[in-house]
């Protein structure tokens, strides 16, 4: 269920980088659905893939703090808020 497509573009173009996530998103109603589901089921800790969707999480939040430190990106809020 997981895919490589959302995000994989470099951070430095952050507008295609949103722009992919959302159309993403939009295209795929079905992810974020499953995995609400799959949370109230199995829990957080039993989440099917969790360690490669953390992983992939973390690849987006190394992004975002290369770009807030290339200034593309305030600095006022946590990587790990975005």
């Amino acid at each position: 269920m997981l895919q490589r497509g959302c995000g994989d573009t470099d951070i430095e173009d952050l507008d295609i980088w949103i722009d992919q996530h959302i159309d993403y998103h939009r295209d795929h109603p079905e992810l974020l659905r499953l995995l609400m589901w799959e949370a109230l089921e199995l829990g957080a800790e039993n989440a099917s893939a969790g360690e490669l969707r953390c992983g992939r999480y973390q690849e987006k939040r190394a992004k975002v703090e290369v770009a807030q430190d290339k200034g593309l990106i305030r600095k006022d809020m946590p990587a790990s808020c975005c």
